[in-house]
């Protein structure tokens, strides 16, 4: 006897299937379901309004992963060049002013610069806008003394800089974090919406596992072939599988051409539900032959 447990377990919500495959797999579970739906004059509406908003919530969170990525590699490209330019403004800025007015080894300098501008290309980022507070601070009773009011208007201008380039670099990797997770939640959803509909699919198929490929293709989400599907009314839709997507996770860029969710809403007349975990509708079984859709009958 097979482990019963196993029916309970959704087979789409699993972390080995990459967010490319699952973009694949929905995109083609759609389709699919779709020509269920024609076929069976409308009888899977319900489901296919919920799959389809479902993948375009999916769609979107996809888009604001690829857009925070580029985001925040434009911050950070942004706070290493002023990094890797700051020691240099700093010696030429300030350093150099209060070296020409106390001498290199006075206490004047190293208030300002400290051990030199050696000590701030050896800080970590998180410490750079202290060390430049602190040159504000040693520079501050120096002016009217020996040094101009310019070098302190530079100093002050480099931290705002700094902090201003740092906190949106900063903030650019939260965000990248934040949609990460959203994109994590999204595919989960998605994940529910297809369950629920092959939780029908097999009831209304009891025996005849053979149908399954006009409403999936397992494969695309790394899940075995199958062979040809149903004959019965509304069982069409492709036949058998496809091989398998060859797609790869980490090349998110390609994430955006796998479906266009504006298209996905052609194929159905229905308004999409609100939730994407709510209770679902059954197919109606007006006009469609009993063995081939769920009967609202055999529902508690």
């Amino acid at each position: 006897m097979r482990d019963p447990r196993n029916y309970f377990v959704n087979p789409y919500d699993n972390p080995d299937i990459s967010f490319a495959e699952m973009a694949a797999f929905g995109t083609d579970h759609i389709g699919k379901l779709g020509n269920q739906n024609t076929a069976s004059n409308g009888a899977w509406s319900a489901r296919l309004a919920a799959t389809t908003t479902a993948m375009a919530a999916y769609g979107a969170t996809i888009g604001d992963e690829m857009v925070q990525t580029d985001i925040r590699k434009a911050n950070k490209k942004a706070k290493n060049d002023m990094r890797d330019a700051l020691p240099l403004a700093l010696e030429e800025k300030i350093a150099n002013w209060v070296r020409a007015a106390f001498g290199k080894d006075s206490q004047q300098l190293i208030k300002v610069v400290g051990s030199g501008t050696t000590e701030l290309r050896n800080l970590t980022d998180d410490f750079v806008s202290e060390y430049l507070g602190k040159v504000i601070t040693g520079l501050t009773p120096l002016i009217g003394n020996g040094v101009d009011q310019e070098r302190l208007d530079d100093a002050t201008a480099l931290k705002a800089q700094w902090d201003e380039i740092y906190a949106a670099s900063e903030q650019s990797t939260a965000d990248k974090r934040l949609s990460e997770e959203e994109r994590r939640a999204a595919k989960a959803s998605l994940a529910r919406v297809m369950f629920e509909t092959l939780l029908l699919v097999a009831q209304a198929n009891m025996g005849n596992p053979d149908v399954l490929s006009n409403f999936f293709t397992p494969s695309l989400a790394g899940g075995p072939a199958l062979s040809g599907g149903s004959s019965n009314p509304g069982g069409g839709g492709g036949g058998g599988d496809s091989s398998p997507s060859s797609e790869e996770d980490s090349e998110t860029s390609s994430l955006s051409t796998s479906f266009s969710t504006s298209s996905l809403t052609s194929s159905f007349s229905s308004e999409p539900s609100s939730s994407l975990t709510s209770s679902f509708s059954y197919p109606s079984s007006s006009s469609y032959p009993s063995s081939s859709y769920p009967s609202s009958s055999s529902f508690p």
